[in-house]
């Protein structure tokens, strides 16, 4: 895994010493998380429902969650107005849950329907939050750090560096995920 000190290694290295190192981790931050869509760090977690709970709790690091599956199927993701013209008791029907929301429910829950007749497992599948990117996304993170670096209102400002350096982190990132690149 590539650590957030080989990013800042590669950042001083490419900007010759002159990134503002007070700055880089607020800027590495932001680029990981700007990551978090893309479905970079995707990770699975097996998950305890509680027999008669609606409620499903995630781990703590979930950024966004991509599928939930329970007792060998994928659950369906519904909206609240589905839920309620599907069942408009859905919150108290108790069964096999087929379906789940993530609409009124604070970021690391989902509400499940019908809530599970019986303790079980499910699997969460999941984008998360890292520190460390994969090693793989080393230079693409500190193209898009240096990016915001030369942008920013400082000494070295450097708008045509700060596009260039843009651009050329987003074309690595698109072609780590052009379809051809997958099996």
């Amino acid at each position: 895994m590539s650590s957030q000190t080989d990013v800042a290694n590669l950042v001083a290295l490419l900007s010759n010493g002159q990134a503002d190192t007070n700055l880089f981790a607020l800027e590495y931050s932001d680029v990981v998380n700007t990551l978090g869509p893309t479905r970079w760090h995707t990770n699975t977690a097996a998950v305890n429902l509680t027999e008669g709970n609606t409620i499903a709790d995630f781990p703590a690091a979930m950024l966004n969650l991509l599928a939930v599956r329970y007792d060998g199927r994928f659950l369906s993701r519904l909206e609240l107005r589905e839920l309620e013209v599907l069942n408009s008791g859905w919150r108290n029907a108790v069964g096999t849950p087929i379906a789940y929301t993530l609409e009124a429910e604070p970021v690391q829950t989902a509400e499940l329907y019908p809530a599970p007749y019986t303790t079980s497992p499910a699997t969460a599948i999941y984008v998360e939050n890292r520190t460390n990117v994969l090693p793989i996304l080393t230079l693409p993170v500190a193209l898009l750090v240096l990016q915001r670096e030369f942008s920013r209102q400082s000494d070295h400002v450097d708008p045509d560096f700060a596009a260039l350096c843009g651009t050329l982190g987003q074309l690595l990132l698109d072609l780590l995920v052009a379809p051809e690149n997958f099996l």
